[in-house]
């Protein structure tokens, strides 16, 4: 599965074809999201201090 985001807000702008079936949804459900709303807190979280340290 791969997403593709636009930061700052993490939004989905593009999925690979298997991610409707990883969260269950259509493509179309996925696609204007905010990460904050497929994921738990705590996976956003790790996610944003990843992207912090890959720009350090």
């Amino acid at each position: 599965m791969l997403l593709f985001l636009q930061e700052p807000e993490l939004t989905v702008v593009q999925v690979s074809s298997n991610t409707a079936k990883v969260f269950s949804l259509v493509l179309e459900e996925v696609l204007p999201k905010r990460l904050e709303e497929l994921l738990d807190p705590f996976q956003v979280k790790k996610i944003r201090v990843g992207l912090a340290e890959s720009v350090s």
